[in-house]
């Protein structure tokens, strides 16, 4: 019988988004950006809400179970991060991304859009736009294409935070 070729995986990373537009948003740049021999495994979950703490909260016990070489919280900054909530990703080796107001609102500055407003503003006028479940990564690629992606990454920090996170560290 022929062996298989198997994928070596040399890294592994655990990214968790706020909640389910955050895991299809970001599973949408991981599609763009990983792909199967580029040796890394990324695993997108989202934390079904909460506060700051209790998001990294939920990530520590998610990587108690798996071992993930790193292991990524992208959060919005509309409720403030209490120093617990740096301490405690710090002591678990979580980095911390926060976007302004909120995925949403990071969606919006790509496309040059008013992020004035609340977070439910900003969800509100991001559904004008995007025709489609906001839950399903599909939704996304007519509207944030890996060429828009890489242009606006020179120019939004927490967007070239999250895409230099999919890719594979040295």
């Amino acid at each position: 019988m022929p062996k298989r070729n198997r994928r070596l995986v040399l890294q592994t990373i655990l990214i968790v988004g706020e909640g389910a537009r955050d895991e299809a948003f970001l599973k949408h740049l991981k599609s763009l950006y990983v792909g199967r021999d580029s040796g890394v495994s990324i695993k997108i979950i989202n934390a079904q809400g909460g506060s700051p703490y209790d998001i990294v909260i939920f990530t520590a016990r998610q990587i108690q179970n798996v071992s993930y070489d790193r292991a990524i919280v992208v959060m919005d900054t509309d409720v403030p991060w209490l120093q617990k909530t740096a301490n405690k990703a710090k002591k678990h080796k979580i980095k911390l991304i926060g976007v302004e107001p909120c995925i949403e609102g990071l969606m919006l500055t790509i496309l040059n859009q008013n992020t004035r407003g609340s977070n439910h503003e900003c969800k509100q006028r991001i559904e004008q736009i995007i025709n489609g479940d906001l839950t399903d990564k599909r939704s996304y690629q007519d509207h944030f294409p890996k060429d828009l992606i890489d242009e606006k990454s020179e120019s939004i920090p927490a967007l070239k935070e999250i895409v230099s996170s999919l890719m594979k560290q040295e």
